[in-house]
């Protein structure tokens, strides 16, 4: 079957409805590969979007719904739920540069508790809200260095606990990825300050002690 349109279709009908197998190559290039209900993309098949993309996978009255694999032309793969053609539920998008995550996802964003595993090789695993690291997690930075505690729009913010990668240690309060408020650093050399911080410097009272006593 051939439309003015310019799309065509092979494959079953049912009481003039494209129902069951078939092919359906679109008038803007794309072509679906699978099972129809009713004139829609319905149960198992395979999108080839003009773009390059292409989704393998379940669908629901025309809608990627289910389990189903998305390759993107520029290297990123997803592999997981969907649900309204977006990605819901829990999946596995491995990007194009290496990094990976795992875990929840509402409406194509992460969602939930969550690892992404940096192209870099650090790690975070922990809350997610609108694609950014926020609420509870914890950071292994590839450098060395590691964070556990609060996030706000992928920043340090609240309590937390960083371990540098010189040994020295900081527990206390963070603001926008840094130390303020009260906390207390230990250094390598067994120096402690346990007082005010502001923008990551040490401002207000606090109370220093060295090793030697002074």
């Amino acid at each position: 079957m051939v439309w003015n349109s310019g799309g065509s279709y092979d494959g079953d009908w049912n009481h003039g409805k494209i129902h069951g197998n078939g092919t359906y190559i679109y008038s803007d290039g794309g072509k679906y590969v699978g099972q129809f209900q009713n004139s829609k993309r319905h149960n198992y098949g395979t999108y080839y979007f003009p773009n390059g993309a292409v989704y393998d996978g379940q669908w629901v009255n025309g809608e990627r719904t289910g389990y189903g694999t998305m390759r993107w032309s520029n290297g990123d793969v997803y592999e997981g739920q969907w649900q309204n053609s977006k990605r819901n539920g829990q999946g596995t998008l491995t990007y194009a540069d290496g990094a990976v995550y795992t875990g929840p996802w509402v409406d194509n964003e992460r969602s939930g508790q969550g690892t992404l595993t940096y192209a870099d090789g650090s790690v975070y695993t922990g809350s997610w809200v609108g694609n950014e690291r926020s609420g509870q997690g914890t950071l292994t930075l590839a450098g060395g260095g590691n964070y556990v505690g609060g996030f706000l729009h992928n920043k340090y913010h609240g309590s937390g606990t960083f371990i540098y990668n010189d040994g020295g240690k900081y527990v206390g309060q963070f603001y926008e990825g840094k130390r303020h408020g009260q906390g207390i650093y230990y250094f390598p050399s067994g120096n402690v300050y346990e007082g005010e911080w502001l923008d990551g410097e040490r401002t207000g009272y606090g109370t220093f002690r060295w090793t030697d006593g002074t």
